[in-house]
């Protein structure tokens, strides 16, 4: 099947390259060129002061092409992604258009009723909160990487994980440093972070991410390569996450996190936490008490947490299991 998928974050579109093309064996397009932004079929712009700034970003400029599909390199995850041009996708038939931010479901609905497309249209939900006004009027297939929620009669629903690549993000036998590394794109409540950092002088802190102190780290390898050298993950992130890619990742890696568990109640991260087993919970402790913790935990404590990531992490997360219920999903939609 022809798949186009929305692209704003990258972790994401990567999921659909691992699960939809690398599993099923489908091939996964994306938009390319301004034309999609110019006749109003693109909208991901909208929420920002320069929706056309926005849109030059994600969609242009791109070297030319005989068929209107492009080949565009993702350095961060390591292969060429396909974008198409709006003229070739009129032209085209594709069997799947997938939404992923709220705004696109009646911007795609649109744009295969104009075109007069039979594709059906899918529903991605990978934030928090997002399934609270879904547009059911609009669309009847939802893929959705959150915690499951009631859908009303008819819908056809699938709850996943996104996938991401377990060949990268896995234990490693090299011994952990005396580091603490976050991956919090905008740190929320920086000042926790250099809290912790001030009482644990011991101990080696960086942060990654966008607008963080030490940049963005380039590449899922590198990013992998510096959670198996942590001792811990910090990840204290109000509000938490629908999906939440690097607290997968964290897990993943198998290293224990200091983390708010209040911030993930009722979340797709829920289950992989629990204080003392595979976190240090920071929702009733300061900073001060975590560093005690941190820094009075014995080897032997350190590795069963550690054990204890990775155990739940393998216990929680089947992402073939997850591709045949997306299997049987894209064939209910069709």
């Amino acid at each position: 099947m022809k798949i186009l998928c929305d692209f704003h974050h990258g972790g994401l579109f990567a999921s659909y390259h691992y699960l939809l093309e690398r599993r099923l064996g489908h091939e996964v397009y994306r938009p390319a060129g301004l034309a999609w932004f110019e006749h109003g079929y693109w909208d991901i712009g909208r929420p920002y002061p320069d929706p056309s700034r926005i849109a030059r970003e994600l969609l242009a400029p791109l070297e030319a092409s005989a068929d209107g599909v492009h080949q565009v390199w993702d350095p961060t995850h390591g292969y060429h992604q396909k974008a198409i041009e709006l003229d070739t996708f009129r032209q085209t038939a594709f069997d799947i258009v997938i939404a992923s931010i709220p705004s696109h479901v009646p911007t795609y609905r649109k744009l295969l009723d104009d075109i007069g497309s039979k594709a059906a249209l899918i529903y991605q939900l990978g934030n928090i909160g997002w399934h609270q006004s879904i547009p059911w009027a609009l669309v009847r297939n939802v893929m959705a990487s959150v915690a499951p929620f009631r859908c009303p009669a008819g819908t056809n629903a699938v709850f996943y994980r996104q996938e991401f690549d377990l060949d990268v993000f896995k234990p490693s036998d090299v011994p952990s440093e005396p580091l603490i590394a976050s991956f919090l794109n905008c740190m929320p409540s920086p000042n926790m972070f250099t809290a912790l950092e001030s009482l644990l002088p011991g101990f080696s802190f960086e942060s990654y991410g966008i607008a963080c102190r030490d940049g963005v780290s380039p590449t899922i390898g590198s990013i992998a390569g510096i959670m198996q050298r942590a001792r811990f993950g910090y990840h204290i992130k109000p509000g938490g996450d629908g999906f939440g890619h690097v607290l997968h990742n964290w897990c993943a890696v198998g290293k224990p996190l200091i983390v708010g568990c209040d911030d993930y109640r009722d979340t797709l991260g829920d289950d992989f936490l629990t204080d003392g087993v595979t976190c240090i919970d920071t929702t009733f402790r300061t900073m001060r008490g975590v560093a005690n913790i941190v820094s009075s935990m014995s080897e032997v404590t350190y590795r069963d947490m550690c054990t204890a990531v990775q155990s739940r992490f393998l216990r929680l997360v089947d992402f073939e299991r997850d591709a045949a219920n997306v299997r049987a999903f894209l064939e209910r939609s069709l």
